[in-house]
């Protein structure tokens, strides 16, 4: 649940905000088994080494700060470096676990989300802040993209996507 918010610090406006709920395993967030599902975020390396947060990194050096999850470690760093190998795949396909990256990941909820970071010009777009989740309990389970979260650089904020009206923010390198 979120909530628009005018914010006044000592008597003077400073601007509007979006309080919400943070994003966690429920039943009225993101409705997935605790025992089975998980919930990771997509992050910076460094800052989950620096605050000790667990997590699972791939070979390509993708970092996944890990909110949720019960089973073993590994079991999430297979799948995880599963799709990373079948997305850089050039026929799309897995060469240790032979399967496709449609088996995958929802192509549906990485779209969405694709577009919904363009269409807001999100900064951290496809480099931090990225929530994915899961239900490993079924044979067909894949990574679903979402849900949103932390877009306090976008939609112009600071000025810089002006100097780039025709980019594709979420493809181009920060």
């Amino acid at each position: 649940e979120s909530d628009w918010v005018d914010l006044y610090l000592n008597g003077e406006y400073a601007g509007l905000y979006l309080l919400s709920e943070r994003n966690e395993v429920h039943s009225q967030r993101v409705d997935i088994p605790e025992e089975t599902g998980f919930l990771v975020s997509l992050e910076f390396p460094y800052r989950l080494v620096e605050q000790n947060y667990p997590f699972i990194s791939t070979e390509k050096g993708l970092a996944l700060r890990i909110h949720h999850f019960l089973g073993r470690q590994q079991e999430l760093e297979s799948l995880w470096q599963s799709a990373e190998n079948a997305i850089l795949a050039e026929n799309g396909i897995d060469p240790v676990t032979g399967r496709h990256w449609e088996q995958l990941i929802d192509l549906d909820s990485w779209a969405h989300r694709y577009l919904q970071e363009e269409l807001f010009a999100n900064f951290d777009a496809g480099s931090i802040s990225q929530y994915f989740y899961s239900d490993l309990s079924k044979p067909e389970a894949k990574i679903m993209a979402g849900p949103i979260w932390d877009f306090d650089n976008s939609m112009g904020r600071g000025g810089w996507v002006t100097s780039y009206p025709q980019s594709f923010l979420a493809n181009r390198t920060h």
